[in-house]
């Protein structure tokens, strides 16, 4: 079956973004780069049939820039879980409950989807977060305080944790 998709690529504060979605919601979220050539190419190989369509993200890309501008946005976009695990899933839906300004470790993730040992799998499984920010991935570090990984890096985790409150460090961890 060949689904309708939609891209755009789009300037905000921090640089370029691209926002790839289907009938059944946003699949994937390219952080901000440095140029809309390089938002493209992260989206390049799941633009095959997809069309550009600006005006259909417009509520989502008004949130974005108000997140980006340091106000506390709540992002509920439906998501299309194409090519996702159920775990992913899990895991990804358990990081959404994690409020604005807050951190949570990794343990607390893996508590929360079942085994407290599988806090390796978990961060495994934000690693392949396809929409960072509306799936807060860069709220989850590790227990001791460090950052931990981040599919974005680790100045883009910096940049989105301080965004929200403060040093990386200074985020309460629960």
């Amino acid at each position: 079956m060949n689904e309708a998709l939609r891209y755009a690529v789009v300037r905000l504060a921090p640089g370029w973004v691209g926002l790839l979605s289907s009938s059944k919601g946003l699949r994937r979220l390219v952080l901000p780069q440095s140029s809309a050539e390089q938002a493209r190419s992260c989206l390049r190989s799941y633009l095959d049939g997809a069309t550009a369509d600006v005006p259909y993200f417009e509520a989502l890309l008004s949130r974005l820039a108000a997140y980006f501008e340091g106000r506390a946005v709540s992002f509920e976009e439906k998501l299309d879980h194409f090519e996702a695990t159920p775990f992913q899933v899990q895991v990804w839906e358990a990081v959404r409950g994690i409020p604005y300004g807050e951190t949570r470790s990794y343990a607390w993730v893996a508590e929360r989807i079942g085994p407290p040992g599988a806090a390796r799998a978990a961060g495994q499984a934000l690693a392949a977060n396809p929409a960072p920010i509306i799936v807060p991935c860069h709220r989850v570090i590790r227990s001791g305080g460090g950052l931990g990984g981040f599919s974005g890096g680790q100045s883009m985790k910096e940049y989105l944790l301080k965004l929200e409150g403060g040093s990386p460090g200074g985020l309460p961890l629960r």
